[in-house]
């Protein structure tokens, strides 16, 4: 699968860890179980735009999202139309 993980990189436990840090081991957890990942740590103002432009792209399998509480608001505004 090729799989794009947009993570807020203004989420704690990403601070804590460190960003390289975080995006090797999931680079390494994914890419051991044969799949392709590209992690993108973004600021939380543009978690909308970056979220809805990899639903939208046809090279993107799954789109992982990660960080604090207002990602899962933003994935629930991009996965389920009606509520927008």
């Amino acid at each position: 699968m090729r799989i794009a993980a947009i993570l807020n990189k203004d989420a704690g436990p990403l601070k804590t860890w460190g960003l390289d840090r975080f995006s090797g081991v999931l680079s390494a957890a994914f890419s051991g179980a044969g799949h392709k990942i590209k992690s993108q740590f973004i600021p939380s103002s543009a978690l909308l735009d970056i979220l809805e432009a990899a639903e939208n792209d046809t090279e993107v399998d799954v789109v992982l999202a990660g960080g604090r509480d207002g990602i899962g608001i933003c994935t629930t505004e991009v996965c389920l139309p009606f509520s927008r």
